[in-house]
């Protein structure tokens, strides 16, 4: 079984935030991958959908527990379906790429990312792939200089006329990962 987690916040006050990109793209992913709907386990603290993909399991998980104690939703789905870290996906915005770039890595550092950083200390490591979407425009180097503020807020219109692109270019991008693996997904994408 492989684990999917999206990063964001719950609740419609940021249900359209750049923080929130992981939620979006993952329902971008299940529709595309036809899943069932996300639907609320408690018990996880997360949304959850699951199905099949490429003849495998996939949990798709949007952490309940707001960005900075997503590690705790993430910890206790892996201990439950006995995940190993090589088989997590953490999707999340990332402020230090510019817009509507994606990166694929099979570890690292939690960077700047408080989310990221939650899951990290739970693990105790970083041996875990993750899909990093670039959120940083213009506007932050020139407007903003509270990076909360920005991140919290929602996306113009014309980034988010660009989000299905970017969604469909990370799915691709996941998917030739699955299938071909990571090193050859990092060729084909990252750049």
């Amino acid at each position: 079984m492989k684990l999917l987690v999206g990063l964001g916040n719950p609740g419609k006050k940021y249900a359209k935030s750049r923080h929130n990109l992981g939620f979006m793209f993952l329902d971008c992913l299940r529709e595309k991958w036809e899943f069932e709907p996300f639907h609320l386990e408690t018990v996880f603290q997360a949304e959850i959908s699951k199905g099949d993909f490429l003849g495998e399991k996939f949990l798709l998980v949007k952490p309940q527990t707001f960005m900075n104690l997503s590690g705790e939703a993430v910890q206790s789905l892996k201990h439950y379906y006995k995940i190993d870290f090589q088989d997590i996906c953490v999707i999340y915005d990332d402020i230090d790429l510019p817009f509507g770039t994606i990166r694929l890595r099979e570890r690292g550092s939690a960077g700047t990312h408080n989310g990221l950083k939650s899951v990290v200390q739970v693990f105790g490591n970083e041996n875990f792939s993750r899909l990093r979407i670039g959120i940083h425009n213009a506007f932050l180097d020139h407007e903003r200089s509270d990076i909360s503020d920005f991140v919290l807020c929602d996306f113009s219109s014309d980034e988010k006329k660009a989000l299905p692109k970017i969604f469909f270019r990370g799915i691709d991008a996941l998917e030739h990962a699955f299938s071909q693996g990571f090193d050859s997904a990092m060729t084909h994408f990252n750049f």
